[in-house]
């Protein structure tokens, strides 16, 4: 192993140890615009760091191709762990009972170690990306900035994501719903149902199912995948009904406001993936 890989696996290790010592991640803390401003400044002194000293051992470390394969193996491991385990609220696992309660695994987004293996990999993408900007093609910068984009997005996004599910009657005004946890949290807004309505086929089977409400006031139709836009990266889904009443609906308030920003980094990999298709197949035409 290289001293390269002595670091990186003394950080993974530090930032396990953090978790068992300090509990879960603060995530919550980085919320708009803490996060974006920690975004930005993290990329501006890795910028400036490049610029001044572009030969300098760090810099040649953090974008070497062996660095990135390190980096990556090691996101793999901690997204395959995490996902072997169940996910709980960090703030009800008291921790050490098991191996996993130790470890503080029970929480993607609240663990140390994938804080720490997801901002390295940010890290060393961001330096091979302006590493080799002035020198590569088209399509090298938007599948390497697309992907950049992406996950910065999800990554320092998750902060201000939330899902909130209620339970809403004909005629009732709901204002909390419930998140994955079960804890009640408030809505943002003030939801009635005003009427719901089951389109059939011409078999009798169930074809389409549209609740009228009024969000805040303002009348608005939502149906199954056509959600009402409430705000600003923030949709109201009709996710299920009383089968026996008809007069009950189940709703889901989605807030993702960087989720716009995913979608960018998203059709510039999908802009360089064409271009990977376009250009290798005009150089097979040449030879």
């Amino acid at each position: 192993m290289k001293k390269g890989d002595w670091i990186l696996l003394g950080l993974m290790l530090v930032s396990v140890l953090v978790g068992m010592a300090a509990g879960p991640f603060p995530a919550g803390a980085f919320a708009f615009p803490v996060g974006a401003a920690v975004l930005l400044g993290c990329m501006a002194g890795l910028w400036v760091l490049y610029k001044e000293k572009p030969d300098s051992a760090f810099c040649r470390f953090l974008s070497s191709g062996h660095t990135s394969i390190v980096v990556i193996a090691n996101l793999a491991v901690c997204c395959i762990v995490l996902g072997l385990n169940k996910q709980y609220d960090p703030q009800s696992v008291p921790g050490g009972h098991t191996l996993a309660d130790l470890l503080r695994i029970h929480s993607v987004k609240n663990s140390w170690w994938f804080v720490c293996a997801i901002c390295l990999f940010l890290a060393n993408l961001a330096m091979v990306i302006f590493r080799h900007l002035k020198r590569s093609s088209w399509r090298f910068v938007l599948n390497h900035l697309g992907l950049f984009i992406t996950l910065s997005a999800g990554f320092f996004g998750s902060a201000d994501e939330s899902v909130l599910r209620c339970i809403v009657g004909k005629g009732e005004t709901v204002t909390t719903g419930f998140d994955r946890y079960g804890r009640e949290r408030s809505l943002g807004h003030s939801l009635c149902l005003e009427e719901f309505s089951i389109y059939l086929r011409p078999d009798g089977s169930p074809r389409n199912f549209e609740a009228e409400v009024s969000v805040d006031g303002k009348p608005a139709e939502i149906m199954v995948n056509h959600p009402y836009a409430a705000g600003f990266g923030e949709d109201v889904y009709l996710v299920d009904y009383d089968k026996n009443s008809n007069d009950v609906c189940v709703f889901e308030i989605v807030r993702q406001p960087w989720k716009y920003l995913e979608w960018v980094g998203i059709v510039m990999m999908m802009a360089g993936a064409a271009l990977m298709f376009v250009q290798g197949a005009a150089k097979r035409r040449v030879r």
